[in-house]
């Protein structure tokens, strides 16, 4: 039987990899949008491995059959849609800062992941998306002042404009 290969895509904005030399495993996702392949059978090995379980389970890397997802153990057996682990696109992540009510990033939050959470913040301050009550909801939940980190930012670009 030929072993299915799995499409995994890097959900962050930084290098990630996976290397495990004892399965043959060495792959690197470069950036953010980054797809690679693996083959399912490996795959199923490598998630033994805390730190291969802990990218999929908090939304670093992301697969997207749902089939598989529910093969490897990160989503429940009689899911019909991704209940563990959904990710935001650019367009959803702006509709969740701007136009959606608090209480709609507020029930987002609760069930997102720490990796997730982070993306969110860092949306919120590259976008300098300032809306107070959902800033302070998220300030709560990242641990990151998106208020001041963007006011820091435009003093930086000031700064450096200047010189």
């Amino acid at each position: 039987m030929e072993d299915r290969k799995v499409m995994i895509e890097n959900c962050v904005n930084h290098e990630v990899g996976i290397v495990l030399p004892e399965l043959g495993i060495r792959r690197t996702w470069e950036k953010k949008g980054a797809k690679k392949t693996i083959s399912l059978s490996l795959l199923k090995e490598a998630m033994y491995e805390p730190g291969v379980e802990y990218m999929f389970t908090s939304g670093i890397l992301y697969i997207d059959d749902l089939e598989i997802k529910k093969e490897l153990g990160l989503e429940p057996e009689d899911a019909t849609t991704p209940v563990n682990i959904v990710l935001l696109t650019d367009v959803q992540k702006k509709r969740l800062l701007s136009t959606a009510p608090t209480a709609e990033l507020r029930q987002y939050l609760k069930k997102a992941s720490y990796e997730q959470i982070q993306d969110l913040a860092k949306y919120a301050v590259a976008n300098e998306i300032i809306d107070y009550d959902k800033c302070e909801v998220l300030k709560e939940a990242a641990q990151i002042d998106i208020v001041r980190a963007i006011q820091l930012n435009r003093a930086n670009k000031d700064s450096t404009s200047r010189k």
